[in-house]
């Protein structure tokens, strides 16, 4: 009787270490894909994150360009505003003197 119990219990010991070493293995596999699957999605986050760093790159640099080209204009009308307001001036002086001449002459 003892030795029908002790190979009893010792079959049932066997039965639950493999079940057991099932389970083991069971959830090796499930944490093995849960992270195969949570990397894939970091590596895509940061594809995605490298993407919007680029595209916001790209428009800053635009729109800095844009500013640039705006101040750049608005100093090219300044200077040109000045220069004819300067050569106007030049340009009546030069008619006073002109029409100076004949009396001086005189």
């Amino acid at each position: 009787a003892t030795l029908i119990q002790t190979l009893t219990r010792q079959y049932i010991a066997q039965k639950r270490y493999q079940q057991h070493k099932a389970c083991i293995c069971i959830q090796a596999l499930v944490r093995g894909y849960l992270a195969t699957k949570l990397y894939t999605a970091w590596k895509t986050l940061i594809l995605y994150h490298t993407f919007c760093i680029r595209i916001q790159k790209i428009v800053r640099g635009y729109l800095v360009r844009k500013y640039q080209w705006k101040i750049h204009a608005a100093a090219c009308c300044i200077q040109s505003v000045w220069r004819g307001h300067f050569a106007q001036q030049e340009y009546e002086r030069g008619v006073f003197v002109m029409s100076m001449i004949p009396t001086i002459i005189k």
